[in-house]
């Protein structure tokens, strides 16, 4: 039996260059990293935050980020502040933060610190950047407490050393640092020694030598530390601030500012003495600075607050007196403070009514909602120093309602007809008046007024549409006004005064009738409303307004259209229900005459009734045979069989059964057994037919419901029988001629007779037994045709019995539709004759077992690229429920791909791809990036022709560099991830997928096109990455066009 067996050599695959098995080495390599990273209790490392403080006082513009972390927050007050967060105050701006530990840090403007701990003495640690900050250190039960400050990477321990609170200042400026005690005493622990320092000393930070003492030549006194001066600014006081210092000499330098840059200057000039008046023209707050006269010597810059406590001016507006209900008023202070944070206050109360208003800017929005006496008092707050108060008194009789109410219908000038039954007595009319400008705490007030009997009628009502009943024909005046329901007598102005008529004419006849019941097929079938013309001689040669609304009052109509020279109007109804119709009768004069409305139900047809149904009997038909495109491989290979199928060699049914002209659709449903659950086949066809793909063949029972135009399904119909058998013609086992042939050696040859089926492939098999189960793992199986010859020599067959048959099989399921008879023959031991009984009649070839054909290996091309290009990139992190992006980053990415290609056979691919990527840029000049990656993609499946799918390796170090206020962070994450990579060469186009996940979620798509031979190429690539860090997590998207210089050999 192994002599039907093919011997297929070993492949061979050439061997590879040094580069190559370095490469390969490298992957290997790439995966152990990979895999020790993924396993790794400590591959992704959880950062927990702990509370270093509060930030209290967030002016302007100050930022907050974590140290690791991607992008600046907007701080705001109350916002937690974390170990290793950097704080950043722009120009103008302040921020103040409260330590968990009890001290306060205030950060001038450009300020950067950051926020560290001293781990040996579990103490909060101020790294100082840039600019200066105030600290104060209060003293506690527990004893001195201590700060750390971090200078030029050099540590320092500050604390108290006498009774009561220190308040230091440190600056920062041109490469050293200087501390100032504004207030108590101090002491600084140095790697040199411990400075103590009174208000009177500094002491000069540098990088290059040890810190040093030095006694100020200016020591100030007051006043210092934020201080708040309450001062009466209004006119004809002279208030002022005294600022006191100490000092031996006698001249100086004054400085005083609104910034504490000392910018904005308010003073600056030289003084005598030991003090110095200000007199403020404003509240606000200052900083002031005091040196020797034409010394440059450095001195803390100070602050004080001037709050004014004078009643504040206020005003309102409109001034009054007459104020309106519903109506808002703007409370606003006058003369507000600069770079103050002062509270403003307005207290109102009307009546029983108390409310206590807040505002940081001073202005109130106040609406009068309910007539009465309000009382208005003012004031502001600033730390604790409270104003005078100032009152305003608004009062009750000058209130009103403010808009006049509008008349929407009915419409000045309307004539409304009333068509009055040809016999039978006159039945009053009504005119429904509705409004705009309606609230519902308001009631409305109608003035109707008869032109025939010079007779005002007044009407209130609650509700925006009033009735009235008119007892007489003729011609009116409406208008009307708004009311307060709580307070009847504050009334609004008069509306508009319009004219308006009621006409009587005979009623002529109508179609639909009053009442009527209309079924429509289709909810876009057509219906026709008809009249006749009004016999009034006035009414000649009139125009029509009709109108249907599915509101009696015609408040909404959805069909208002004017027709000239007809009495008859069709159009579709979008949906059913009751609706009402009239005709407005525009007279040559221009007078609009009303019709009465018309009730009409629209109604869809009654329900579908089932369908009854033929037994049918079919016999299968079969497609013309081709062979499948490429895409449709593709789809063969993605998707499953039942949405993978081509029409080769599928056979197929035609069912139809009677067809409904009330049916848009029809629900088909097809069974094994009447009894079935489940149906095999359900389908909803537009057509009243089905073609049925692939059946097998035996007996089925189906059923159909129609769906009509309304979308309503009707019952099932009682169940048909389908008898599905193949033609005679199509299911044709092939005949097969035996005979053996005895020459030296004995042969057995197999001839096919010349009816084989056209539809279905028809096969020779062999086999040991004759069941069922040994023909479908044959000895031997051959595909064959009318008249071909199959020849066996004896000496490959073991001796014994065998049987044949030929057979057709499905060519989409590959199982055997029909066989022809099993017939068997028998091999015996080999009988020797002499050579001269030996008489060779025809020469036999020699037959050798089937030997499948070997497909030659395919050289592909190794290709070494490099290219370069452009990227519009965007970057996120979120940390918690915060969010910053910083996208538009135009960056220069620079890569050199290498490609080695094997040897080609079927089902296997012997190839590599490596790729080196280097990206660098800047986003607006103030942050710059990098980021190198390496991956290796190897390629071990071909899925079809050019659909290639590997493993891959991803390496990659992202370095995010930023530079805020000329102080450089850097930040960088080391990543690896493993993953797959799918790629398809179509002509000069290459398509690549790729997707990893590790340390980082990674997805990349890539088009890369060929032109000039193939030694230039373009290229776009899209890329999304996203990993955690620090507790953030980092989004990061590019789009890449790049251009490229590729070798092929």
């Amino acid at each position: 039996m192994s002599s039907l067996d093919s011997d297929n050599p070993p492949h061979t695959v050439p061997r590879g260059s040094t580069f190559d098995l370095a490469l390969l080495t490298l992957s290997a390599l790439s995966s152990l990293v990979f895999l020790f990273f993924l396993l790794s209790p400590q591959h992704e490392i959880a950062t927990t935050l702990h509370s270093a403080g509060t930030l209290q006082l967030s002016s302007n513009v100050v930022k907050i980020r974590q140290d690791q972390d991607w992008a600046w927050f907007e701080g705001q007050v109350g916002d937690k502040i974390h170990f290793g967060d950097l704080i950043f105050t722009h120009e103008n701006s302040q921020a103040s933060v409260d330590l968990d530990w009890g001290q306060k840090i205030k950060l001038n403007s450009n300020t950067l610190i950051k926020i560290a701990r001293n781990e040996a003495r579990n103490i909060s640690e101020i790294e100082i950047q840039k600019g200066h900050i105030l600290a104060t250190m209060p003293q506690t039960e527990a004893g001195k407490q201590e700060l750390g400050l971090k200078f030029k990477g050099k540590s320092y321990l500050l604390h108290s050393s006498g009774k009561g609170k220190a308040k230091v200042q440190f600056k920062a400026e041109k490469g050293s640092g200087q501390l100032f005690v504004l207030e108590g005493s101090t002491e600084l622990k140095t790697g040199q020694g411990n400075f103590t320092i009174s208000s009177a000393q500094k002491i000069n930070i540098t990088n290059e030598g040890p810190a040093t003492v030095e006694k100020m030549k200016v020591v100030p006194m007051a006043p210092v530390d934020d201080k708040t001066i309450a001062l009466d600014l209004s006119d004809g006081h002279h208030s002022f601030v005294k600022l006191q210092w100490q000092s031996e000499e006698a001249s100086f330098d004054l400085k005083i500012a609104r910034d504490p840059e000392l910018s904005q200057l308010v003073y600056s000039g030289p003084v005598q003495g030991l003090e110095y008046l200000f007199i403020p023209d404003s509240e606000g707050s200052f900083f002031w600075k005091i040196t020797p006269k034409n010394e440059t010597s450095s001195g803390p810059v100070l602050s004080f607050n001037v709050f004014a406590e004078q009643a504040p001016e206020i005003s309102l507006d409109p001034p009054g007196p007459d104020y309106v209900l519903d109506e808002t008023v703007l409370y606003s202070f006058q003369n507000l403070a600069q770079n103050l944070k002062i509270q403003y206050h307005l207290a109102v109360d009307s009546q029983d009514r108390h409310e206590n208003l807040s505002s940081p800017d001073g202005v109130f929005n106040y609406t009068f909602s309910q007539p009465g006496t309000y009382i208005f008092k003012g004031w502001k707050e600033f730390k604790g120093h409270l104003s005078k108060e100032k009152s305003a008194t608004v009062l009750v009789q000058d209130f009103k309602l403010s808009v006049a109410p509008e008349l929407t219908t009915p419409q000045d000038g309307q004539v409304d007809l009333y068509i009055q039954e040809k016999s039978g007595p006159k039945v009053p009319h009504s005119v429904i008046v509705s409004l705009e400008r309606y609230e519902r705490r308001h009631g409305v007030e109608v003035s109707l007024f008869s032109l025939k009997d010079k007779q005002e009628r007044m009407l209130r009502s609650d509700d925006e549409l009033t009735i009235i009943k008119l007892s007489a024909f003729g011609k009116y005046q409406l208008k009307a006004r708004s009311y307060l329901k709580t307070h009847p007598d504050i009334l609004s102005p008069w509306s508009k005064t319009i004219s308006y008529e009621m006409k009587a004419l005979e009623r002529p006849n109508a179609l639909p009738e009053n009442g009527t019941r209309i079924e429509l097929e289709k909810p876009s079938e057509k219906v026709t409303f008809s009249w006749d013309a009004s016999p009034s001689e006035e009414l000649l040669s009139a125009k029509y307004l009709f109108e249907i609304d599915d509101n009696p009052d015609f408040s909404s109509p959805s069909r208002q259209v004017v027709l000239e020279n007809t009495t008859r109007f069709t159009d579709s109804i979008d949906r059913p229900g009751i609706y009402y119709w009239r005709t407005k009768i525009i007279t040559t004069s221009g007078e609009v005459l009303y019709s009465r409305p018309k009730k009409v139900e629209i109604s869809p047809i009654p329900p579908p009734p089932a369908i009854e149904l033929q037994d049918l009997k079919l016999k299968i038909k079969f497609k013309q045979t081709h062979a499948p495109t490429f895409f449709q491989k593709l789809i063969q290979l993605f998707l499953s069989n039942a949405l993978a199928e081509t029409d080769e060699g599928q056979g197929y049914v035609e069912i139809s059964w009677p067809q409904s002209k009330n049916a848009e659709y029809y629900q088909l449903q097809i069974f094994k057994n009447p009894n079935d659950k489940t149906a095999i086949i359900e389908k909803k066809l537009k057509e009243n037919s089905f073609t049925w793909e692939a059946p097998h063949s035996g007996i089925f029972y189906y059923r159909v419901a129609i769906i009509d135009f309304w979308q309503r399904q009707g019952p099932f119909g009682s169940f048909a029988k389908i008898e599905i058998e193949y033609d005679s013609k199509d299911l044709m086992a092939p005949d097969v001629d035996y005979k053996q042939i005895v020459t030296e050696e004995t042969a057995y040859l197999f001839t096919i007779g010349k009816q084989v089926s056209a539809v279905f492939p028809s096969f020779f098999q062999l086999a040991k037994n004759n069941r069922t189960h040994a023909f479908d793992r044959p000895l031997l199986e051959k595909k064959i045709k009318a008249g071909d010859e199959i020849l066996l020599h004896k000496n490959d067959l073991e001796p014994g019995k065998y049987f044949y048959r030929t057979a057709i099989k499905n060519p989409k399921t590959g199982k055997v539709i029909l066989f022809s008879p099993i017939t068997s023959f028998r091999v015996e031991e080999p009988i020797r004759l002499p050579p001269k009984e030996i008489e060779i009649a025809t020469p036999l070839p020699t037959l050798t077992a089937p030997v499948p054909e070997k497909k030659q290996p395919e050289r592909k091309q190794n290709e070494s690229s490099a290219c370069y290009g452009p990227s519009e990139i965007s970057l996120e992190s979120t940390t918690g429920a915060k969010k910053a992006t910083v996208d538009g980053l135009v960056l220069k990415t620079f890569s050199l791909q290498h490609r080695r290609s094997g040897l080609t056979w079927a089902g296997a691919l012997d190839s590599f791809e490596a790729n080196f990527f280097l990206e660098q840029g800047q986003v607006f000049s103030t942050e710059s990036y990098f980021r190198s990656f390496f991956n290796l993609a190897m390629t071990t499946a071909k899925l079809a022709e050019s659909l290639e799918l590997g493993p891959l390796v991803h390496l990659e170090k992202f370095t995010y560099f930023d530079n805020v206020a000329g102080i450089q962070q850097k930040r960088e994450k080391n990543l690896a991830a493993a993953g797959v990579v799918l790629s398809y060469d179509y002509h000069d186009f290459k398509f690549k997928l790729t997707g990893a996940l590790g340390m980082a979620s990674l997805i990349t798509a890539q088009v890369k096109y060929h032109l000039l031979e193939k030694k230039y190429f373009l290229m776009l690539a899209f890329e999304k990455m996203s990993f955690s860090n620090s507790g953030s997590r980092v989004s990061y998207q590019a789009l890449r066009p790049q251009i490229g210089l590729s070798f092929f050999y």
